[in-house]
């Protein structure tokens, strides 16, 4: 064969191999748009998500425009009702992936009252980001939820409620620390209005969910469910599981499938990474449908919770690194009948907020096998341990270089873990502001050990000062000291603005204050790439498309990202 043929054939095969990227297209959602009518285009929109995914095709980006979009029968005070905000079922290429997010510079809200905001389904190389995805938990009181706690359809439909089933009363105090026997309870199904779900990966891979708020959804705030090759970066998780009685963590991580089926790959497949976990936590007793008791204490809510993973995921580690959990209800951080999962650069701080008596409230464990915990800060409260086992046999366990801390309190930092973690005081900048960076004086500053799999910390500076510092923060004088304001208009320029990524910032003043936050007014990660004297380059190439604001001591900016 000459080559001149050899290069046509090349030149079609990788043609037909490209071809969804090459004909991608947008596809435009709006509150004015309409599913019966629309076409999908920036003139005639479809109205939902769901419908726009109907029509996708690998290296499309679906974009929503400004507004607040409800599930269909939002308000109409069924509680029993099995509804979807938005569902996607489609499949991108690994050169085409097909993304769900706001149009740029506008803000869009996802608001439900069901069984799940935003779910990804049966599907792959799918990317969704920047969301405000809501539910209404705000909207349902304590004595709502308690007089629900019981109630459930069997298979045929029939209204059942627990409570009467048992004879109880679930707000009489002297339940709290019994364990009863239940009656069988298995194929049934609860009020959705009290367990809905805000942004959900099922039965799926190569999933990213990034840069979302996700706030006052009933049970989980973002779990990931029987799937597989997820990433699930740069979220906040705010105010979720208040108002279940089934138990669930805010970030959960459950019964993983390995997929794609006949999938071999043993490395880092799932990765949470740089979310911020916080005040999420369980008010009310839970009680599992397959199980035949129920102990009546309050102990879920943790932040971050991979369960039941052990007989499902069988192929490939997890990574859970730079995640801030604080203020949740029971643990920070739990890995629970899961293997191959590493937990490191985590900064856990006064969780156990809500679970009474039981003592987790930082780092815990449970039948487990190739676990590894390093380089992590957890602060509990003076009742709780900071990192420990909470049951079951945990096989290969591997801790190191850890800073545990409870204020000096009644229950030992650590439980059934004698080596790898000292007790310090971490000495965060200011914890009445929710910022724990590290002081300059800090023991956690450069006491990691240097095998890690993140090498950047919360904020995308990299960890390259020597030994790494624990926790989520990396300390770096120059980002951390104090403004300096001097009485003088700030002069600074901004180029090139709009950008695709590199952002260079000629500044006359302090360089050592500046923050970028997006229009929900959430803080931004970016790379720093230069830093002298006449100012910085950063790199935001990383963050989705749209306005962003670039707040130095005196001034704000409005920057573009296109």
């Amino acid at each position: 064969m000459n080559i001149k043929i050899k290069h046509i054939i090349a030149l079609i095969l990788f043609t037909l191999v490209n071809m969804n990227f090459l004909f991608a297209q947008n596809i435009h959602v709006a509150t004015n748009g309409s599913d019966a009518s629309g076409n999908g285009s920036i003139n005639n929109p479809y109205a939902s998500i769901t419908k726009a995914a109907k029509y996708i095709k690998a290296g499309d980006t679906v974009f929503v425009h400004q507004g607040v979009y409800h599930n269909e029968n939002f308000g109409d005070g069924d509680i029993w009702k099995i509804e979807t905000l938005a569902q996607v079922i489609c499949n991108g290429t690994p050169n085409a992936w097909i993304v769900f997010m706001p149009f740029p510079g506008d803000t869009v809200l996802l608001e439900f009252d069901a069984s799940i905001g935003f779910r990804v389904k049966n599907s792959s190389y799918v990317k969704v980001e920047g969301f405000h995805i809501k539910g209404i938990a705000d909207q349902i009181t304590l004595s709502q939820v308690q007089a629900a706690w019981g109630l459930y359809k069997d298979a045929n439909g029939v209204i059942h409620d627990l409570a009467q089933e048992m004879n109880i009363n679930i707000t009489d105090p002297n339940l709290y620390g019994q364990t009863l026997n239940k009656p069988v309870t298995n194929n049934i199904k609860r009020p959705d209005y009290y367990s809905g779900i805000g942004l959900i990966t099922l039965l799926s891979h190569h999933i990213v969910f990034e840069n979302n708020l996700i706030s006052w959804a009933p049970a989980s705030g973002l779990r990931i469910q029987k799937s597989d090759y997820t990433t699930v970066r740069n979220n906040e998780i705010e105010y979720c599981t208040m108002r279940t009685p089934a138990g669930v963590g805010a970030l959960t991580a459950a019964e993983m499938h390995v997929l794609p089926q006949g999938d071999t790959y043993t490395g880092n497949k799932i990765f949470v990474i740089g979310n911020k976990v916080h005040d999420n936590e369980n008010q009310i007793y839970s009680w599992a449908p397959s199980k035949s008791f129920i102990h009546f204490v309050i102990d879920e809510g943790s932040g971050i919770f991979f369960t039941r993973n052990h007989d499902t995921y069988t192929k490939g580690y997890s990574v859970v690194a730079n995640n801030l959990s604080y203020r949740n209800g029971a643990s920070g951080i739990v890995i629970h009948k899961t293997d191959r999962v590493i937990v490191e650069h985590n900064t856990v701080y006064d969780n156990g907020a809500n679970n009474g008596s039981a003592k987790p409230g930082g780092l815990g464990f449970n039948n487990t096998q190739n676990v590894t915990f390093r380089n992590n800060i957890a602060w509990s409260k003076p009742n709780k341990f900071a990192l420990g086992q909470v049951g079951g046999n945990n096989v290969n366990l591997s801790v190191d270089s850890n800073l545990l801390y409870n204020n000096n309190g009644s229950e030992p930092v650590a439980k059934n873990v004698n080596n790898g973690w000292f007790e310090a005081n971490p000495q965060f900048e200011n914890l009445a502001a929710d910022n724990f960076k590290l002081t300059a004086n800090s023991p956690a500053i450069d006491r990691g050990i240097t095998s890690i799999i993140v090498n950047d910390d919360y904020f995308g500076f990299p960890r390259s000062d020597g030994k790494p510092d624990l926790g989520a923060y990396e300390y770096d004088p120059s980002v951390n000291v104090e403004p300096i304001i001097d009485n003088k208009t700030q002069n600074i320029v901004v180029y090139p603005n709009p950008t695709q990524g590199i952002v260079n910032i000629i500044i006359d003043g302090d360089k050592s204050n500046i923050h970028l936050f997006n229009v929900l007014g959430k803080e931004q990660k970016f790379e720093i790439k230069t830093w002298n004297s006449q100012g910085l380059t950063i790199d935001i190439s990383n963050l989705a498309n749209g306005i962003y604001f670039l707040q130095t001591s005196q001034k704000t900016i409005k920057i573009i990202k296109r």
